[in-house]
C-alpha cells in the first residue's frame, strides 16, 4: 500500500512539475511572439488612414492579403512559400487586424483604397498581388478599382461571393459540423496553438520535406494573439455576409485561382463561377484538397510558379481596350 501511495504520489509531481516547466516554456513563447509582432512591422499613415505592414527583399513588389483571421505575419509566411526568388515582399495588416485599425476601412472597396494608398505612400508603381481566402474580397476590389497597379492576380482558396459561417455549419453532417466546430476552437485558444506548433517542429524529417510543411510552424504562430473574436474577423464575417454581386466581367488583369474541391470553407462552386465571370482568369482544380491543404500540392505549387513568373512586365499590361483571354498552360 504504501508502495502504490508512493508511485501516485511521484507521478502526480511529475505531472506537476511537466505542467509547471510547459507553462513556463509557453509563456516565454507567447512573450517572444508579442515582442516580434510589436518591432518587426512598421505603421504608415496613408491618405486613407494607418497601416500596419512588412517589407523585405529587393524586386518587384508582390503585395500579399492574408486569409481571416490574420496578419501580415502570416501574409510574409504565404510570400516566402510563394513568390518568386528575386522579389520586394509586402505584407498588409488588413485594417481590424494586428495594428491597423479598424477605422482604416470596413468595406472591401474601402480596404482596396487603403491598399492603393499604401502603395503611394511607399512610392511603388505596381505589384503582383497574392490574396488568400478572406483577403480574396478585397484584393479582388483592388484589381477592379486599380487595375493599373496590378501586374497580375493570384487567389488562393478565394471568398467571391456572399457567404455566413452559419451556411457553412449547416452545408455539413452533424459529425462534420462539431469536428469544425472543435477545430475553429482550437485554434482560437493560444495556449492550444503553442503545443501545435511545437509538435509541427518535431515532426520527422520526411514528414517536412515539402515547402508547405516547412512552413506550418511559422503559420500556426500568426494566428497566436489574432482570434476569431478581433475586430477585424468580426467585420470581415459582417461584410462576406452582404458582399454584392461585384462586375467581374469588366476585370482585365491576368489572374489564377487555385482551389481544392473538397473546401467546405470556401465552396469550390463559389470559385467555379469566378473564374467563369472573370475573362481572363484560369482555374487549378486541385482534387480532394480542403481549404488549408491547396497549396500543399505540387501540382498547386508548379501552376503559381508558372503563372508568377509568366507575367508580363508592367508596361506591357495594357487596362484599356481589347481584352485578350490568358493562355492555357
Amino acid at each position: 500500500m504504501r508502495v502504490r501511495s508512493l508511485f501516485v504520489w511521484s507521478m502526480g509531481s511529475a505531472a506537476a512539475c511537466a505542467a509547471m516547466i510547459t507553462g513556463q516554456r509557453y509563456r516565454r513563447w507567447k512573450q517572444r511572439l508579442r515582442q516580434r509582432f510589436q518591432t518587426e512591422s512598421c505603421l504608415l499613415e496613408t491618405s486613407r488612414g494607418t497601416v500596419e505592414y512588412q517589407m523585405e527583399g529587393a524586386g518587384p513588389v508582390v503585395l500579399v492579403l492574408h486569409g481571416s483571421p490574420g496578419g501580415y505575419d502570416q501574409g510574409m509566411v504565404w510570400a516566402h512559400l510563394l513568390a518568386p526568388g528575386g522579389s520586394t515582399l509586402l505584407s498588409l495588416s488588413r485594417p481590424g487586424y494586428r495594428r491597423t485599425p479598424l477605422n482604416s476601412g470596413q468595406a472591401p472597396e474601402a480596404q482596396a483604397d487603403l491598399f492603393a494608398a499604401t502603395l503611394d505612400a511607399l512610392n511603388v508603381a505596381q505589384v503582383v498581388v497574392i490574396a488568400l481566402s478572406g483577403g480574396g474580397p478585397s484584393a479582388l476590389q483592388l484589381a477592379l478599382r486599380s487595375p493599373q497597379r496590378c501586374r497580375g492576380l493570384l487567389l488562393i482558396s478565394p471568398l467571391a461571393y456572399a457567404s455566413t459561417e452559419e451556411e457553412v455549419y449547416r452545408s455539413l453532417p452533424p459529425g462534420q459540423r462539431l469536428q469544425r466546430w472543435l477545430f475553429n476552437h482550437l485554434l482560437d485558444w493560444d495556449p492550444a496553438l503553442y503545443l501545435l506548433s511545437a509538435l509541427s517542429k518535431r515532426m520527422p524529417q520526411e514528414a517536412q520535406a515539402s515547402a508547405f510543411a516547412a512552413q506550418s510552424s511559422a503559420f500556426i504562430e500568426t494566428l497566436v494573439m489574432n482570434s476569431q473574436h478581433s475586430s477585424g474577423y468580426r467585420n470581415d464575417m459582417q461584410q462576406f455576409a452582404t458582399l454584392p454581386a461585384y462586375p467581374f466581367q469588366d476585370m482585365v488583369v491576368p489572374t489564377l485561382i487555385v482551389h481544392g474541391t473538397a473546401d467546405v470553407d470556401v465552396p469550390f462552386r463559389q470559385t467555379e463561377a469566378l473564374a467563369s465571370a472573370l475573362p481572363h482568369a484560369q482555374l487549378v482544380a486541385i482534387e480532394g484538397a480542403d481549404h488549408f491543404s491547396t497549396v500543399a500540392s505540387e501540382r498547386a505549387l508548379a501552376a503559381i510558379h508558372h503563372f508568377l513568373q509568366s507575367l508580363p512586365s508592367g508596361e506591357a499590361l495594357h487596362v484599356r481596350g481589347e481584352k485578350e483571354p490568358m493562355e492555357e498552360e
